[in-house]
């Protein structure tokens, strides 16, 4: 167990301007991150919670990853960040961190382990009160359990550094979080020669920027195209499989 998983705020209410083809209606999000603008230039909205894991690939010079634990920061929503990279050292100290943020390939390898132990935690407080899921287990116990979010900067390293032990425990996060409330963000710069096959299952949303290859966005979107985006232009594959063009704001 993790220590300082308390309680924080209030749950956050309606977001209201979320763009989605199929639903046009304000709907509940529980972890909002705004992308960007469509090319209809309409706001672009990921609920992490719903994704419910993300795969991001961007270059590493871009302060995407920043940018995006900053909107988790921001969240009302009772919320616990776990950060491991050495970019997200600017967060420290702040009251959503779960810990401080995470550096070195065997301290990451503890604290995914001690991530996959509270999902097991959870799951039994789910079971003492007989809920489905977190939302469940926050009305029937009147508790607010805050949602965890795990984000891992350049992720690929230490898949590369120890695929086992790194593989196994990103496969039972991501298999078994979404109940509990327990989500992960993947970040790398490169992708290889497919070498998260078995992980990407898990793993339906998709952000990605320029690709060198045809292949490579074939492996992130299922489709090609990223190879052709232009400079700070992204893909964003949510859930259902839907691919939508995100464009830079100040265009």
């Amino acid at each position: 167990m993790i220590e300082g998983l308390g309680l924080l705020g209030n749950p956050r209410g309606t977001y209201g301007a979320t763009t989605r083809e199929e639903e046009r209606k304000e709907e509940e999000m529980s972890l909002p991150v705004c992308l960007g603008k469509d090319v209809q230039g309409r706001e672009v909205v990921l609920d992490v919670a719903k994704a419910p894991h993300v795969l991001v690939c961007v270059p590493d010079s871009c302060n995407f990853m920043t940018v995006f634990a900053n909107a988790m920061l921001a969240e009302k929503t009772p919320i616990h960040l776990v950060l491991l990279g050495k970019r997200f050292k600017e967060f420290d100290g702040r009251a959503q961190m779960a810990l401080p943020s995470v550096l070195g390939i065997d301290l990451s390898f503890r604290v995914l382990d001690a991530m996959a132990r509270e999902l097991e935690n959870r799951y039994r407080q789910l079971e003492e009160v007989h809920a489905r899921n977190i939302q469940d287990y926050r009305k029937q116990s009147g508790t607010q359990l805050p949602f965890l979010v795990v984000v891992i900067d350049d992720f690929m390293r230490l898949v590369e550094a120890d695929r086992a032990r790194f593989g196994t425990l990103i496969r039972t996060i991501t298999s078994m979080g979404r109940s509990v409330g327990i989500h992960m963000v993947l970040a790398t710069s490169w992708i290889g020669e497919d070498p998260l096959s078995d992980i990407r299952t898990n793993i339906p949303t998709t952000i990605t920027c320029k690709v060198s290859a045809p292949w490579e966005s074939m492996l992130l979107l299922d489709l090609e195209g990223a190879e052709h985006l232009g400079k700070g232009e992204m893909y964003y594959r949510n859930n259902w499989g839907k691919v939508i063009k995100v464009i830079p704001e100040s265009r």
